[in-house]
């Protein structure tokens, strides 16, 4: 029985000595065939250390047999009998294989660290000229995680071999690297690829996260490389996946920074509304992450945008209760949204509690003021806000003049608009394709068409160039004034300059033909609608249906009614009561 063990122990001395030796040796011969004398002296002395190292394992795999002994794994009792088939306890040969892998590894981190960068891939490349499996790169980027740039270098290395392909955990490995390093951007560039080799995969949880998580503490990584796998997933537009790893991480009370929790916030609000947003914001309160202004100001937006104004004011009383101070955008969302639903004693108030709490209003909170008088109709109590804006030292912008433009053409004044545009030149405000397009669109509506065209003709000469809705504005004032020549001569240059014709123009020819008489016209026009791909409104239908009712066309006017309903488009009343 000794015989049997000591024979077992050095075969697996062999074994363990044996590609240590092989690699010592290697190293030894292409160093004596390269270098000079002075080396040979300083190569001798390092194969001596891996000598000792290898000698020392050797030891070990010794120690292994006599403890087997003592443990009376190998009695000889337990030898089978001759006729019964023999059994190989796997156990030593999987403790070799790991002492393999392990020399492996430190031998490859030895070349690492004590070769010149000139030619330690070289010598790693003829070393090993198979490469390195996905699991050995990774092993080797953990050992020697606290040296980045060789790191990078190695990393690099590995993946320019042949048939070899860097994997996600390979990418873990030197994505917690970079990031305990502070490299954020290259940790974020390598997480892109992750997500590459995620997609790949059938599963749909977070491979990623799975790695990150597992080999976290391994690396001593920083909790940063949760924020950027997070951050990643949002410029993916993988909201469901980045909303996963946030939750994983509060049931493990390791949260991301409240940075990557308002991309998050604000991700969600964009893709899925504001009442996902909020519930993420309760889940964030649960896990004691201490929301900031950015915070609170994203979920009142969000709310506004959809219109749900109390909530907003809730929570913007839950900012004051967090003794959270609010800034100016805090409450210039509070006042445009009340002036958009025309509360101005509303909006007024949180102007009020700006100013008592020591903020300015700036320019987007007089414009949100003076937007909501102008869709009342207080165009006077409008116009004062602009007169305190001057005192203020505050500059007046294009949206602010355009507001005040429509708002008098909205209430019939027609000779505001252009006193204002010039009062705008005036303070060397350049109007925008906006404010031009409303002083067009107001002169149009008013009737002034001689008006609309010589202040055309004067911003043409200017460098305005017409868009879509000038020349509808233009067309649909020559329709309504009965001007068809005028109007055909418009769209002509329309179709010049690359435009087609939206339904509102085809209704304002429809019309126009239909209160001359032309009938036939108005229905080609219907008949070119369809072609074009259009869907005409039920207002356009009944303009002609009415137009031949009145000349007692009644089987034409049914025909047009019943391809009205095969559109699946509702007549109003006075069409329904047509004598069809």
């Amino acid at each position: 029985m000794t015989m049997i063990l000591r024979s077992r122990g050095i075969n697996m001395l062999a074994m363990e000595i044996g590609p240590s030796l092989k690699v010592m040796n290697t190293y030894r011969m292409m160093h004596r065939k390269e270098g000079s004398v002075s080396e040979l002296d300083d190569i001798e002395s390092r194969t001596a250390v891996m000598v000792d190292s290898m000698l020392s394992m050797g030891k070990k795999a010794k120690l292994t047999c006599q403890k087997l002994q003592d443990d009376g794994s190998w009695q000889e009792e337990k030898i089978r009998r001759k006729d019964e088939p023999e059994t190989v306890d796997t156990k030593p040969l999987q403790s070799m294989k790991e002492y393999e892998e392990e020399e492996l590894i430190n031998n490859v981190c030895r070349v690492l660290r004590e070769h010149r960068s000139k030619n330690r891939w070289n010598f790693l490349k003829r070393l090993y000229p198979q490469g390195l499996n996905t699991e050995q790169v990774a092993r080797v980027l953990i050992k020697i995680r606290n040296k980045t740039r060789l790191a990078l270098g190695f990393f690099e290395w590995a993946g320019k071999q042949s048939h070899f392909r860097h994997t996600i955990e390979t990418y873990c490995a030197v994505i917690h690297i970079v990031a305990k390093a502070r490299l954020h951007g290259l940790a974020q560039s390598f997480m892109q690829k992750v997500l590459v080799e995620e997609r790949k995969s059938c599963d749909a949880d977070s491979q990623a996260f799975k790695v990150l998580a597992k080999t976290y503490r391994v690396c001593d990584s920083s909790p940063a490389v949760f924020d950027i796998l997070i951050k990643a997933y949002l410029k993916a537009r993988r909201i469901d996946q980045a909303i996963g790893v946030f939750q994983r991480l509060k049931r493990h009370a390791f949260l991301p920074s409240l940075d990557t929790c308002n991309m998050l916030l604000h991700s969600v609000e964009v893709c899925s509304g504001s009442g996902a947003c909020l519930e993420l914001y309760r889940e964030m309160l649960e896990g004691k992450i201490i929301p900031n202004v950015k915070t609170f100001n994203m979920l009142m937006l969000g709310l506004c945008r959809d219109n749900k104004v109390k909530l907003a004011e809730e929570i913007f009383s839950e900012m004051e209760e967090a003794d959270c101070v609010g800034n100016v955008f805090s409450y210039n969302i509070l006042m445009d949204a009340h002036c958009r639903e025309g509360n101005i004693q509303d909006a007024r108030i949180f102007w009020d509690k700006m100013t008592q709490k020591g903020l300015t209003p700036d320019i987007v909170s007089y414009n949100a003021l003076i937007g909501g008088l102008c869709s009342k109709g207080k165009m006077q109590e409008a116009e004062v806000i602009l007169d305190q804006m001057f005192e203020k030292a505050l500059v007046p912008t294009c949206l602010t003049y355009c507001t005040l433009i429509a708002g008098y053409y909205k209430y019939g004044n027609v000779e505001k608009p252009l006193t204002l545009y010039e009062e705008m030149t005036r303070h060397d405000l350049v109007p925008d394709a906006v404010t031009y397009s409303k002083i067009i669109e107001g002169l149009c509506k008013s009737g002034k068409m001689a008006e609309a065209t010589k202040f055309l003709r004067k911003i043409l000469k200017r460098g305005f160039k017409h868009d879509c809705f000038t020349y509808r504005s233009v067309i649909c004032g020559h329709c309504n004034q009965g001007n068809l020549e005028d109007a055909f001569k418009v769209q002509e240059e329309m179709a010049g300059n690359g435009f087609e014709p939206d339904i509102e123009i085809y209704n304002a020819f429809i019309e126009a033909f239909c209160k001359k008489g032309e009938i036939e016209n108005a229905q080609k026009l219907i008949e070119e609608i369809l072609k074009t791909g259009f869907t005409p409104h039920s207002a356009t239908y009944k303009i002609v249906i009415d137009a031949l009712v009145a000349n007692g066309n009644t089987n034409d006017a049914l025909k047009l009614k019943n391809q009205m309903l095969e559109k699946s488009l509702e007549g109003d009343t006075n069409t329904d009561k047509s004598n069809l």
